[in-house]
């Protein structure tokens, strides 16, 4: 929107940054398990952590209280929460000459002339280990569109997230019993 650009993955890395305090940088690898480097540990950003505290609080309200904006698509019936906030990248702008035949609502506007839906969030809201971004195009509003698309996503991340997982009970395996011989 006007002289601010940035792409979705830049998004997400400033939700990362927020979620953590960290300097978050992303890794593109060629498959799953197949990375080159080990990952190294993020350094801090060199922000007082109490700005941190103040805009994770708010990224909370946006998602987790009544009156949030994306209070109604926030994710339900799992153990954790959300944090995020909703966003939107004008088109175009409704101009005076616009008002004055009548035209003031985005959903009036042709589809290619509305604004771009933004929301970016990170989870688990006490240990934040995931962030998205999600960005739909000429989806006017940022909670209403996109903010329910991000918490399907990170529904479904959390369901993935060994952090979740029971931990693996050795003694649940089937005993072979190597001296059996059959005959």
């Amino acid at each position: 929107q006007g002289y601010v650009t940035a792409t979705p993955l830049q998004l997400a890395v400033m939700a990362a940054r927020i979620a953590t305090g960290k300097e978050v940088r992303p890794r593109i690898v060629r498959m799953r398990g197949a990375l080159d480097l080990p990952p190294q540990p993020f350094g801090n950003l060199d922000i007082d952590q109490s700005y941190f505290d103040v805009v994770r609080a708010g990224m909370s309200g946006v998602v987790n209280e009544p009156g949030g904006t994306a209070f109604p698509y926030r994710p339900t019936g799992v153990e954790w929460a959300m944090g995020g906030k909703s966003g939107s990248s004008q088109v175009y702008q409704i101009s005076a000459e616009d008002r004055a035949r009548g035209l003031t609502k985005q959903e009036e506007l042709p589809w290619e002339r509305r604004d771009h839906a933004l929301f970016v969030s990170f989870a688990p809201f006490d240990n934040p280990r995931y962030a998205c971004a999600v960005i739909v195009e000429h989806g006017i509003g940022g909670s209403r569109m996109a903010g329910g698309k991000t918490s399907a996503i990170m529904k479904a991340v959390m369901e993935k997230d060994p952090a979740t997982r029971p931990a693996f009970d050795p003694r649940s395996l089937a005993q072979v019993n190597p001296q059996r011989q059959e005959g």
